[in-house]
């Protein structure tokens, strides 16, 4: 198996804190109050296992939000702790999933949410082509994938059936 070289994993480490919302102070109690959002990704009815779902916040000062499906599509967001949900406020939604050959490296299968991050990620020489995508890729993209949402302050159940 090939591996990704140090200065690759920093990269995608900052990614991730990016993503998460670790920015100095935002694990402080003066974080805004989050709400409960969970709900089931299917495509055409089926459920649809190890999604990445990313809720980017309308506003912009806003937090985004995360989440990953289980065996039977269900998902809970993230913003600060885990599963603590979402901020109340709007959201375009974009959602991929992707299949890793045997010698894609481990880290990039968790933190890339689409095929363009992944061809941003320098593997060593020799390594695997790229991931190929999973659901319908306009689904990957915010701007196209049509899903919108609005958190507001109670807790709530939003399933996304993809076609």
């Amino acid at each position: 198996m090939k591996r990704v070289s140090l200065s690759n994993k920093w990269l995608i480490w900052l990614q991730v804190l990016a993503v998460v919302g670790f920015a100095p102070g935002c694990n402080s109690d003066n974080n805004p109050k989050t709400y409960q959002v969970t709900g089931t990704l299917t495509v055409n009815g089926k459920p649809v296992d190890q999604a990445t779902l990313v809720f980017l916040p309308s506003a912009a000062d806003g937090y985004p939000a995360t989440g990953i499906t289980d065996a039977d599509g269900k998902y809970q967001l993230t913003t600060f702790t885990a599963g603590d949900g979402a901020v109340p406020g709007d959201y375009t939604i974009k959602v991929s999933k992707f299949k890793y050959s045997e010698t894609s490296a481990s880290a990039t299968q968790v933190y890339a949410s689409s095929e363009e991050e992944l061809a941003a990620y320098q593997l060593d020489e020799g390594s695997a082509a790229p991931p190929k995508s999973l659901l319908p890729p306009r689904y990957a993209n915010p701007a196209t994938s049509g899903l919108t949402y609005k958190v507001t302050e109670t807790d709530s159940t939003f399933d996304i059936n993809l076609k």
